[in-house]
């Protein structure tokens, strides 16, 4: 099947959100009869290449992390969408700093791969009703596939140094 493709220009903070939901989109195009095997891929230092390194080290670089506070709520609210969130984000603190694709946080969280699909479609108006001073900001940072060299698109997931610091004081907090 050939696909067309229109370019959008888009303001560069709404990128990585929008990139995230057009991957997602394209994931859930394939169809059973042209099903492919998910393959689990992370990209670190020493499995990258340069300009691959240097993507993934200024998506890093831009993320800005969240106050202790709002992550302690995150992690203790009882919303599905939280919940979800936080188990992604226990999977990305086990691997700091690494993109993991969204085949992997779905395996490693117990969640199947369209319970955590499900997370990042509601969590900007979770974050809007619930936590005003994230100003909108995801608790993790998000590149397509294809920005880190991967033939299968979809959304990789990762946290900083800083956040995930944080967010084990938030879980030390909850306990």
């Amino acid at each position: 099947m050939t696909e067309t493709w229109i370019p959008l220009l888009v303001q560069e903070q709404d990128y990585l959100e929008l990139a995230a939901i057009v991957a997602e989109r394209a994931t859930q195009r394939v169809s059973a009869d042209d099903a492919r095997e998910v393959v689990v891929e992370t990209i670190s230092g020493s499995e990258a290449s340069s300009p691959l390194i240097n993507v993934a080290s200024s998506a890093l670089a831009k993320h800005r992390p969240w106050a202790v506070e709002d992550l302690h709520k995150l992690m203790t609210s009882g919303a599905i969408t939280a919940q979800r969130w936080t188990r992604a984000i226990d999977v990305c603190a086990a691997h700091v700093g690494e993109f993991l694709s969204t085949q992997q946080i779905a395996t490693e969280s117990g969640m199947s791969v369209n319970e955590w699909r499900d997370a990042p479609r509601k969590i900007s108006r979770h974050l809007a009703s619930n936590y005003p001073n994230v100003n909108g900001k995801w608790p993790l940072a998000v590149l397509s596939g294809k920005s880190l060299g991967h033939s299968y698109d979809q959304a990789y997931w990762a946290i900083t140094e800083e956040q995930a610091a944080r967010w084990a004081t938030a879980r030390e907090a909850a306990k």
